[in-house]
């Protein structure tokens, strides 16, 4: 399966400065938790939380998310500025 990346993400990383910072939805493989959390740490990426549905939210600024998201254990992201999340 190709990996999906929110249209508005590929705008973000175009158009930002590279301390520029969005909160990210990520999904991956099943498994990989644990690699996505130690490739984010390598990346300077701040968890914020995991779902119960394994969608892990993260803050993430542009410098760092454009290499962290070039691998196949994360199927997707995309924004999660809107979600809330209680």
């Amino acid at each position: 399966m190709a990996q999906y990346v929110a249209p508005e993400i590929h705008e973000w990383l175009a158009d930002s400065q590279p301390t520029s910072e969005r909160k990210l939805a990520l999904v991956f493989e099943a498994d990989a938790e644990d690699a996505v959390r130690e490739r984010a740490a390598e990346y300077n990426i701040s968890i914020d939380r995991c779902l119960p549905s394994g969608v892990l939210l993260v803050t993430a600024t542009a410098a760092d998310c454009d290499e962290f998201i070039e691998t196949s254990m994360i199927e997707s992201v995309s924004t999660a500025d809107r979600m809330t999340v209680q």
